[in-house]
């Protein structure tokens, strides 16, 4: 019997708080965060460039 109870006070308090939540918030701060990515210039790489890696 704990166990249907336990199972329909999930179904009805933490599945939609956490739905609510989801959709409502932004816990992690990432929406307004731009692209951290750089551009790469490789140039003209040889044979001999990647055999040399230092």
């Amino acid at each position: 019997m704990a166990r249907i109870i336990l199972t329909l006070f999930y179904f009805t308090i933490f599945l939609p708080f956490g739905f609510v939540v989801s959709l409502f918030s932004d816990l992690l701060d990432m929406k307004d965060l731009t692209p951290s990515w750089l551009e790469r210039k490789t140039g003209d790489l040889t044979l001999e460039d990647a055999r040399r890696l230092w």
